[in-house]
């Protein structure tokens, strides 16, 4: 019975911190606990073992289980959520991606600092990752079925399609004729 009252009673509390963002256990905790970082930064002995403690608990097994387990577990939530078309993950994903498009749509300043976004993010990534960039492209497209891919492409880009081939062919025979005049006629010209 006193057990019962005094977990009630601390279950209570708790709450009561919870709840209130004013509370004074509040700003003594993370008074105490600044004062705890700054002693630990202070003392390299305890900052090390620190350190030593927060490596071995991550890297134990079972940590590394739960964790692991942890995380497959909330991914299939959040896909879980993502595919039903009420839930509240969805709705709000949804609402935030429209409020963004709607900015962005009426915002030439936003719009102007995107595509400045997106410049820089593109110059970085094929400045930094072009060599994986360009295996991941390559061994993707190695991967394709080529008929597969061809009715593909000409059910995305249907009649258009026999328009692009009649223009390369023209294309490709106009440079033809081009780079003969200039290799074997042009030399005949002008001797």
């Amino acid at each position: 019975k006193i057990y019962d009252q005094l977990v009630d009673e601390l279950d209570r509390i708790l709450t009561d911190i919870g709840n209130d963002p004013e509370h004074p256990a509040r700003a003594e905790f993370s008074r105490r606990l600044a004062e705890l970082a700054e002693l630990i930064s202070d003392d390299t002995r305890l900052a090390d073992k620190t350190r030593r403690l927060k490596t071995e608990f991550l890297e134990h097994p079972s940590v590394r289980a739960y964790f692991g387990e942890l995380w497959v577990r909330l991914r299939e939530q959040v896909q879980e959520a993502l595919e039903e078309p009420t839930s509240a993950l969805r709705t709000g994903l949804d609402r935030e991606l429209r409020s963004i498009a709607e900015r962005v749509q009426e915002d030439a300043d936003v719009r102007a600092g995107l595509d400045r976004w997106l410049k820089d993010l593109i110059i970085y990534l094929v400045e930094n990752y072009r060599q994986p960039l360009s295996e991941t492209v390559s061994e993707t497209i190695e991967q394709w079925d080529p008929s597969a891919t061809s009715a593909r492409i000409e059910l995305y880009i249907g009649r258009d399609l026999q328009f692009i081939r009649i223009s390369g062919t023209l294309v490709g025979g106009a440079a033809g004729v081009a780079i003969y005049l200039i290799s074997e006629v042009l030399p005949l010209a002008l001797t």
